[in-house]
């Protein structure tokens, strides 16, 4: 920002209170500097922007003269002009380290002058302004809740996009390295070997917002680095680094890892991986522990070649981590650069959202283990709140089913009044008559209160707790749903105050408890989704490749029926005798077979995947034990193109036949799903000798895709409305064989 020319005010230009001081500057009293609306309008004007530079701490007086526009000369200046009053002792030009309150005082200088004050006019507003500019900028509870709201939300996302980075990544160097486990990660806003050179000059790596500013200033030396490769030693130096300094950066770890928790057999009811992936962000020096078996690698993300990932990884095997990490799969590779480039996207909103607060997370998920404590506490004060001077013979429990999907059974989470031991082997069936009061809410999806508990019918089969009163409150997000679990409340005492009004107050209160839960169910069942997406990521991408009747699957079929025309075309051209090449020709045949599942829109399986993605797969894998050179292109869905290269229509009929068998014999495997579905499939096919096919077009590749589309196309129609059906064109029709 340049400055305006200082121009000399009137007194009445500045306050009606002005005076002139020996040394010829005006002067101002407090009184009227708090009264006059133009001041007070310039400082609430600057202090909001000052407030975003509270990410800087302390700063140089270079970086102060970027932020407030005023030279250095100038800065000089207005310290030693405010400092001849305010403190006499202190010597010109001491301050070189300029924290927010300097950078409060320094902004609002700047706009005094660029208002036409000279520097000594502008210092005395400062200096009476003092008490109000050192406040900051004044903000609403409803600034407060906005930017708490964006902070939720940023966080939210960021914590998810950062755990799919991990989880991509390890997927990736669990291919390689089995037992690798990807225990924190940092987002760097450079490329590693700008980060690299800057430590090996010896200097304090910039952080991303400041590596961005001096980034167009940066040599061809320096350019020259960044091509090259850090060595294993020399990322291990950079990780080290950002575990100690993690200040500025994006920061994902493992909670467990972190913590140094080990699985606990006990937690074998919901046995599925529990770990959680921590956001966190702080502008202070919160270093990460490096394991002793840590190692380093990192990842550069193909559109953002100024980023860097950098995974802290342990694994027993040392040495064998590759330090740049390379993903072979390509699904993967897009799917990592595009989420390292949402969390770059959203990281300074989020950081902005932050900025009154030094320490801030957000976490992918808990770990029951986590809340087992605090849930057990949790218990202790409901049972101490509902049952008073009667707590001591009553009890409080939280249970939980072991799947959502087909519950069997229900298992205590959190207790007050059971023994420990016993609570953790509890398992309550829901089914065979012997439910109990707990089970009996849950499969009802209904509260159940009983006061004569050791003579209810309803409460037969349950824990001998010798119980007079009981009652179970199922976890519900809908009435229509399995509940997320159960809270039972039961006491010995026949008087025990667990009347109907506590009832409905246990019933509001679970609904509360239903959010708490259902956050852990939908982390579980969103990381078992996540898992799947993950495994089958390869799959994923070809299914939706097929998902057009002409899509890029479809595509590369057509090319290999191009390859074998460019064989043909290439038999005419070198051919001394072309009535020899084309007699030949036409007895080597190529077989097109359209395979369609039957009656696809009527399966209403439900897994963890979709149905037709399942049974795409499972068609697949009967070609593949079949006819294990040949590739099936997937199309319009559930549609399936075969190129029988070299088979006449018998021989294709027979390997059709064999196909289908194997489908329908075999029922399909859905992910998530114990129950498994048959399917049958139709089939269409036509055969074309060679010289047939080089007829569809001598020269003219377009010509030649659009007859085969044609051809392919009529196939495909002879199987829409057939069921276990197999028809061939033949004798100049189309019949069912």
């Amino acid at each position: 920002m340049a400055t305006k020319t200082s121009v000399d005010r009137s007194p009445g230009e500045i306050s009606d209170g002005l005076a002139l001081k020996s040394n010829g500057v005006k002067a101002l009293s407090a009184a009227s500097i708090r009264n006059d609306p133009k001041i007070l309008a310039l400082i609430r004007r600057v202090l909001p922007e000052v407030e975003t530079w509270r990410e800087h701490l302390t700063v140089s007086i270079g970086r102060a003269t970027e932020l407030t526009g005023l030279k250095d000369t100038q800065i000089r200046y207005f310290e030693e002009l405010y400092r001849q009053d305010c403190d006499a002792a202190a010597h010109p030009g001491i301050t070189r380290s300029y924290s927010l309150d300097d950078l409060r005082r320094l902004a609002v200088f700047a706009e005094l002058l660029k208002e036409g004050y000279r520097p000594a006019q502008a210092t005395e507003i400062v200096r009476l302004f003092a008490s109000v500019i050192d406040q900051g900028a004044a903000y609403t509870i409803a600034d407060a809740l906005q930017r708490e709201g964006d902070a939720i939300t940023d966080g939210f996302l960021l914590s998810r996009l950062a755990s799919q980075v991990i989880f991509a990544a390890q997927r990736e160097l669990r291919e390689r390295l089995p037992d690798a486990r990807i225990c924190a990660m940092f987002l760097v806003d450079q490329h590693i070997d700008a980060f690299l050179h800057q430590l090996a000059a010896g200097h304090t790596p910039c952080s991303g917002a400041q590596f961005a500013r001096r980034n167009g200033q940066r040599t061809s030396a320096d350019c020259t680095d960044d091509r090259t490769l850090a060595s294993a030693e020399e990322l291990e130096r950079i990780g080290r680094y950002l575990a100690a300094h993690p200040q500025d950066v994006l920061v994902a770890v493992d909670r467990a890892a972190v913590m140094g928790e080990t699985p606990d057999s006990n937690e074998s009811v919901w046995n599925d991986d529990e770990s959680s992936i921590v956001l966190f962000y702080s502008r202070e020096p919160w270093s990460v522990p490096v394991p002793d078996d840590a190692q380093f690698c990192c990842y550069c993300p193909p559109s953002a070649p100024d980023a860097t990932v950098v995974f802290m990884v342990q694994s027993a095997t040392p040495g064998i981590l590759p330090p740049h990490l390379t993903v072979a799969t390509p699904a993967r590779d897009h799917l990592l650069d595009w989420m390292v480039r949402m969390c770059r996207a959203i990281f300074p909103e989020f950081r902005q959202a932050t900025r009154t607060h030094n320490y801030r997370y957000r976490s992918d998920g808990y770990r029951l283990a986590h809340t087992r404590e605090t849930l057990n506490r949790l218990m202790h004060r409901v049972r101490d709140l509902i049952f008073g001077d009667d707590a001591d013979v009553s009890v409080a429990c939280l249970l939980l089913p072991d799947d959502l999907y087909k519950p069997a059974y229900l298992s205590i989470l959190a207790h007050a009044g059971y023994p420990e031991e016993g609570a953790r082997r509890t398992r309550l069936s829901l089914f065979g008559g012997v439910e109990g009061l707990s089970g009996r809410a849950f499969n009802e999806r209904e509260p159940f209160l009983t006061r004569d508990a050791l003579h209810d019918v309803r409460v037969f089969g349950a824990q001998d707790e010798r119980c007079q009163v009981a009652l179970a409150v199922p976890l519900l997000s809908h009435w229509d749903t399995h509940p997320f679990g159960v809270l039972y409340l039961a006491s010995q005492r026949p008087a025990s105050p667990l009347l109907s009004e506590t009832a409905f107050v246990a019933l509001v209160f679970g609904n509360i408890l239903s959010e708490l839960l259902g956050r852990w169910w939908l982390t579980r069942l969103r990381r078992k989704h996540d898992d799947l997406l993950h495994t089958y990521v390869a799959e994923y991408v070809r299914w939706f490749n097929g998902m057009d009747m002409h899509g890029p699957e479809f595509q590369e079929g057509l090319r290999q029926i191009e390859q074998i025309w460019e064989r043909i075309a290439a038999m005419f051209r070198n051919a001394s005798n072309a009535r020899a090449v084309i007699e030949r020709l036409s007895r080597q045949y190529i077989t097109l077979a359209v395979l369609d599942i039957d009656h696809s829109r009527h399966y209403h399986h439900r897994g963890d995947e979709p149905f037709l993605l399942a049974a795409q797969r499972h068609i697949h894998q009967a070609i593949a034990q079949i006819l294990p050179e040949v590739r099936g292109y997937w199309f319009k869905n559930d549609h399936t193109l075969l190129v029988l290269d070299g088979c006449t229509l018998e021989e294709a009929i027979v390997l059709i036949r064999r196909i289908a068998s194997r489908v329908q014999m075999v029922p399909v495997a859905i992910a998530g799903r114990t129950e498994r579905a048959t399917i049958t499939i139709s089939a269409a096919l036509k055969s074309l000798s060679y010289q047939e096919l080089y007829d569809l077009s001598h020269h003219d590749r377009d010509v030649l895709r659009a007859s085969l589309t044609t051809i392919i196309d009529t196939i495909y129609e002879q199987t829409r409305g057939c069921e276990r059906t197999l028809k061939v064109f033949q004798n100049g029709a189309w019949e069912k064989v």
